[in-house]
């Protein structure tokens, strides 16, 4: 019988939409900051961006504070050491992203186990 091995994270909260414009465009910026940081050239919005501006104008923004944060994961874990191994390989050679960063958390979380 097959298993389905997984991690999933549940973040709880009270949704608040973002209704005005100016703020809207805030948040795009602010996203863009953030995520485009990390790259060799980032890209940035400078104040008056009439497509960012007309852009926004499409977008619902929202923003959720966080009430609670649920972590779950299935990992083999209460499967011998054997029958893992097999798995984390047979995962490796399906050769997908999400295959593999599976089989990369269960040979992670083997190796942090602590022998009986």
């Amino acid at each position: 019988m097959p298993t389905w091995n997984y991690t999933a994270v549940h973040v709880y909260g009270t949704l608040h939409v973002i209704d005005n414009h100016e703020a809207t465009v805030q948040v795009v910026r602010d996203m863009v900051t953030f995520y485009e940081a990390s790259l060799p050239q980032p890209w940035t919005i400078g104040e008056g961006n009439e497509y960012v501006d007309k852009l926004a104008r499409s977008i619902v923004a929202f923003r959720i504070p966080i009430a609670c944060i649920e972590g779950k994961w299935k990992l083999n874990q209460n499967q011998p050491r054997e029958r893992r191994e097999k798995v984390i390989r047979t995962l490796r050679s399906r050769g997908n992203e999400d295959a593999n960063d599976i089989a990369a958390m269960m040979a992670m979380n083997m190796s942090t186990e602590q022998d009986s």
